[in-house]
């Protein structure tokens, strides 16, 4: 068992951290963001980071609206906003969750999370030949 119940077969991702003062930002001009993640061992589970420059001004509630208008119709993309998501609650799903924060620097900091066993391998294909042969894209991945 884990010494922290949460961590167990998980990664948590912590708070994004904005710096101008990593010494692989060059001349400064640079915005590095990192997000590290806390975690126990998992196996077959991506936890996918990434950061996107923003408009001036645009929240994290604006993106929640971006990303409900855009994956409203998505059966297996569960958005969780600024909670981050965990690997625990996809693992042994066919589920993609989706999180994000805007940094100090106002950079979108974007999480997702799946099981690469259902989401990227098995379930995914199952999921695509519902697509291609017309049927609820949920059949057998529920």
């Amino acid at each position: 068992m884990a010494a922290c119940p949460r961590m167990a077969s998980s990664v948590i991702g912590t708070e994004p951290k904005s710096s101008r003062e990593s010494p692989h930002a060059g001349d400064g001009s640079h915005v590095i963001t990192f997000v590290p993640h806390l975690g126990a061992c998992w196996i077959a589970e991506f936890c996918r980071p990434s950061t996107s420059a923003l408009k001036a001004g645009v929240t994290e509630n604006a993106l929640g609206d971006v990303y409900q208008s855009t994956y409203a119709a998505a059966p297996f993309v569960r958005l969780v906003g600024s909670a981050l998501p965990e690997i625990k609650h996809v693992a042994y799903t066919n589920f993609c969750d989706v999180g994000w924060r805007v940094d100090a620097s106002g950079r979108a900091v974007l999480v997702s999370v799946i099981d690469n066993l259902l989401k990227g391998a098995s379930g995914q294909a199952v999921q695509n030949l519902n697509v291609m042969r017309g049927i609820d894209e949920r059949t057998g991945l529920w």
